[in-house]
């Protein structure tokens, strides 16, 4: 049976409503189970080099040459990762003002709990689906060893820890299994002071992923440190964000994006299942228009 063993690593970034950004991301960083500790090697390699012994979050990014200068290479690395298809990177972004939150019951902290978790689930399933259980994927078991996502604070006692759905299970395709080693989500900081895991550097890997996507996406940061971090993914992002497929690319089924609703979704429509064709994977990039501050490309 040709069998494919992966570790999943999570992470989100939250709307920013005070810049009028209303998405919630979330970032799904898949690594081959044969290369995890080549990859973490690696990671480690860079941070000793730019001699970064500090939690890296994206948002947190000043000016400061070696913080950045270690950042663009973590990409680069991720990149050439992700050629290799060593590691995978998918980003789902969900557009809160078209959503009814209705749909749930309880407070209005609670409802977002419960959409966050409804759709950090189609995310992780949709990131499955691109990668390795597509129609014509040739892997027959897939195999998730280890499943890990930065810890958060919950407002109802929800199931976003539970890992096998029986939604997934029903429509993983004839002739494909997919296993669970673990059957709860490992949730620790991203601060390797506080996990004591060596796990908590690939959580900020993802954190660096997202947050560089969203400033091609969003713009929010004026920073050029930013910038320059953000300007690693461009290519690729832009490459996987295409209305049509870029088959031979360079980065097809290795990165991945997926945006969701085109329009506003009432309660009685998502019940009623009427969404299928509100996912999209083509977004303006805030760094393409005149508006935009900051220089990217150079």
């Amino acid at each position: 049976m040709n069998e494919k063993r992966i570790h999943i690593f999570f992470d989100e970034r939250l709307p920013v409503k005070e810049l009028k950004c209303y998405w919630t991301y979330y970032g799904i960083l898949i690594i081959d189970s044969e290369y995890y500790e080549e990859c973490l090697n690696c990671i480690l390699k860079i941070k000793n080099k730019w001699r970064i012994d500090k939690t890296l979050h994206f948002t947190d990014i000043g000016n400061n040459q070696d913080e950045i200068n270690c950042c663009c290479c973590l990409l680069e690395m991720f990149k050439n990762k992700a050629f290799e298809e060593k590691c995978f990177f998918y980003l789902f972004g969900l557009d809160t003002q078209k959503i009814d939150t209705n749909l749930w019951e309880g407070s209005r902290a609670t409802k977002k709990d419960k959409m966050f978790d409804k759709f950090f689930e189609i995310s992780t399933w949709s990131a499955l689906r691109w990668f390795f259980l597509y129609n014509d994927s040739k892997i027959e078991e897939l195999v998730i060893e280890d499943f890990v996502a930065e810890e958060r604070s919950r407002h109802y006692s929800g199931n976003f820890d539970s890992l096998i759905s029986n939604v997934w299970l029903r429509n993983i395709g004839k002739g494909k299994n997919l296993i669970f080693e673990k059957k709860k989500i490992c949730e620790i900081s991203d601060d390797l002071d506080k996990s004591k895991d060596a796990r908590s550097h690939f959580i900020q890997l993802v954190d660096l992923l997202i947050g560089s996507s969203c400033q091609l996406l969003d713009g929010l940061a004026s920073i050029e440190g930013k910038n320059r971090i953000a300007r690693e993914m461009y290519e690729p992002l832009k490459e996987v964000s295409q209305i049509i497929p870029k088959y031979n690319g360079d980065f097809f089924k290795k990165i991945g994006v997926g945006f969701f609703p085109k329009e506003r979704r009432t309660k009685k429509q998502i019940l009623n299942g009427n969404y299928g064709n509100q996912f999209y994977s083509n977004r303006e990039f805030a760094c393409e228009r005149e508006s935009f501050v900051g220089d990217l490309f150079n």
